[in-house]
C-alpha cells in the first residue's frame, strides 16, 4: 500500500482540528483490539474521543502497546500512533483522552478503495442521446462507480469518454447526483469516473462512508476463522491451537468457556512449576494466567511461574475479584504479558475480541521473512 507521512505538528493539529469540528468517525487499533468512536475536542496536545468503552475495559484493552487511529480527512485516510492518557470531560459527557499523534500516514490508495457490499441501490443515468436509463449499483469509491444497466445497450448508445449524468441515493445522508466519464465498457458493465471530483459536505460523507465499510472489510477478514471460512491449512493449525487456564480453581474454567464461544475450549493446569513443565512450548497455546491477588507472595510465584516460558508462549493475565487495575497493568509490563484483563463479572464483548486477537497475531499470520 502507498503511503506518505506527514511530520509537520501543524498539519497533524489542523487534521484533528478539522475532525473535532465535524465529529469525524475513527478507529482505534492495538494490535489484538478494533474500536469504533469519535473525535471531539483538541486541547493542547490531547484529543478528546467519545468514550464507548467502561473504565476497565479501556484500562485493559487501549493500554497495549502500538495503540493507533486511524480515521478519514479530506481527500485521504490517515493513521497516526497514538497513547492512552485516561478518561476526561466534554461538555458534561466522558471522553476517552488519547494523545495527538506526532506524525500521521496518509493512505494514497483511499481514492481507489472499491466498496462491493454496497446493497440494492437504484441508479439513473442519461446517455448522449439523452435517454433516461436504469442500472443498479455494483461497486464505489469516492473516485468513480460500476453500474449494471438493466438492458442491453444498442451499439454507439454509450461510448468511451462519454460524459453522463448519473443519480446515485446511496443513503439518506448521501445522494449522489453528478458528471461523470465513461472509463470502461462491457456488456450491460459500464466504469464511471465522477468528472468533476466530488467535493464539499458530500466528498466527506462519502468518504465517511467508504472509509467504515472498508473497516468493516477488514474486521470481517479478521474474523473469517471463526465462520469457517478459512484455507485449508489455516484450519487444519486451529486444529492444534489451545487455550489453557492456569490455575487452582476449577469454577473459573467454567467461567472462562462461557466467555469465549467460538474459540478453542479451554483446559485447566494447576499453578505448579510441574504444571508449566507439561505445556509444550512450541504447541500453538494460549496461556492465562489467574491472578486471584496480588499480594508481594502472588507477584513472587507469578514470576516464578511465567520464567520457564523464556517468550515463546503469549500469556494473558487474568484477574478476579477486587485486584487493583493499574497494579494488574504494572505486573503485566515487568512480566512481558502479552495483555491484561479482569474477568467481568457479567459477559463483555471486550474479552473475546481481545483472546481472539492474540491467538490471531500470533498464531495465524505467517511469520515474516
Amino acid at each position: 500500500m502507498s503511503k506518505s507521512v506527514i511530520r509537520n505538528p501543524e498539519a497533524v493539529r489542523q487534521a484533528a482540528l478539522h475532525c473535532c469540528e465535524r465529529r469525524e468517525v475513527l478507529i482505534l487499533v492495538t494490535p489484538y483490539l478494533r474500536l469504533e468512536t469519535s473525535f471531539q475536542k483538541l486541547e493542547g496536545d490531547v484529543l478528546h474521543v467519545a468514550a464507548t468503552v467502561d473504565y476497565e475495559d479501556a484500562m485493559y484493552g487501549l493500554k497495549a502497546e502500538g495503540l493507533k487511529m486511524r480515521f478519514p480527512h479530506l481527500y485521504t485516510f490517515l493513521e497516526g500512533n497514538t497513547k492512552f492518557l485516561g478518561f476526561g470531560m466534554v461538555g458534561g459527557r466522558r471522553t476517552l483522552r488519547l494523545a495527538l499523534p506526532k506524525a500521521m500516514e496518509e493512505d494514497e490508495q483511499r481514492r481507489g478503495y472499491r466498496v462491493d457490499r454496497v446493497g440494492r441501490v437504484a441508479v439513473t443515468f442519461s446517455t448522449r442521446r439523452y435517454d433516461l436509463l436504469s442500472a443498479t449499483l455494483v461497486n464505489l469509491s469516492v473516485g468513480g462507480v460500476r453500474i449494471a444497466v438493466l438492458r442491453d445497450l444498442p451499439e454507439g448508445e454509450v461510448e468511451m469518454d462519454d460524459r453522463l449524468s448519473i443519480t446515485i441515493p446511496l443513503s439518506m445522508d448521501i445522494h449522489i447526483n453528478t458528471r461523470a466519464r465513461v472509463r470502461y465498457i462491457a456488456g450491460r458493465s459500464l466504469g464511471l469516473e465522477f468528472h468533476p471530483p466530488l467535493e464539499g459536505l458530500l466528498l466527506e460523507r462519502l468518504s465517511r462512508w467508504v472509509f467504515q465499510r472498508k473497516e468493516e472489510d477488514i474486521e470481517r477478514a479478521m474474523n473469517r476463522s471463526l465462520a469457517g471460512d478459512v484455507d485449508p491449512a489455516l484450519l487444519e493449525r486451529r486444529r492444534h491451537e489451545g487455550i489453557i487456564l492456569i490455575s487452582s480453581e476449577e469454577a473459573l474454567l467454567t467461567r472462562l468457556k462461557e466467555a469465549l464461544p467460538g474459540l478453542p475450549e479451554p483446559t485447566r493446569l494447576a499453578p505448579t512449576a510441574q504444571g508449566i513443565k507439561e505445556i509444550d512450548l512450541q504447541s500453538p497455546v494460549l496461556l492465562v494466567f489467574h491472578v486471584p491477588r496480588l499480594g508481594l507472595d502472588e507477584r513472587r510465584r507469578m514470576r516464578t511461574l511465567v520464567e520457564p516460558l523464556q517468550g515463546k508462549l503469549p500469556f494473558l493475565l487474568l484477574a478476579t475479584g477486587e485486584v487493583d487495575a493499574g497494579a494488574l497493568a504494572e505486573l503485566g509490563g515487568e512480566l512481558k504479558a502479552t495483555s491484561v484483563f479482569r474477568m467481568p463479572e457479567r459477559p463483555n464483548p471486550l474479552f473475546p475480541r481481545l483472546v481472539q486477537g492474540i491467538m490471531r497475531k500470533h498464531f495465524e499470520e505467517p511469520a515474516e521473512s
